[in-house]
Formats: structure tokens, sequence, C-alpha cells
């Protein structure tokens, strides 16, 4: 089981999602699978980080422009 720390606002159909991976977390993209694979993401995700900020970060830069953020308690 993985415990969803953050959700973004849906781009361009994508959502991204930061979880708890170990003693760090993983960011991710959903849906994983579309058609054959995430075309615009393929090799990029998912992502290991120590630090959630440091996920937002990276994507930030990835995407070249920032990300809403939503918390999410719950299992995925």
């Amino acid at each position: 089981m993985t415990f969803i720390l953050l959700t973004s606002d849906s781009v361009d159909g994508y959502t991204f999602c930061i979880s708890t991976d170990g003693n760090g977390c993983k960011l991710s993209v959903r849906p994983e699978y579309r058609r054959n694979g995430t075309q615009t993401y393929d090799g990029w995700f998912p992502r290991y980080y120590s630090k959630p900020q440091y996920a937002k970060a990276a994507l930030t830069r990835f995407l070249g422009e920032s990300v809403n953020w939503s918390p999410r308690t719950g299992l995925s």
C-alpha cells in the first residue's frame, strides 16, 4: 500500500502524485499507461526523492511552470 501525500491539479490530462516510499517519497504520474505508455513522460517517471519539496521543485523545473498541489490523506 502507498500513502499519497499530495496530488496535483490536472495538467494536460495528467495528474502528478507524491507518495511515501521507504525513507523518502516517489513522484509519479497518472494515468500511468495511456494506450502504449505515457508518451509525453516516458522515461521520466517515477522519480524518487528524499523530501516532498524536492519532488515539487523538480517537477516545476521539468514542466517550466508551477503546479497546484492538494494534500491527500488516503491510501492508493
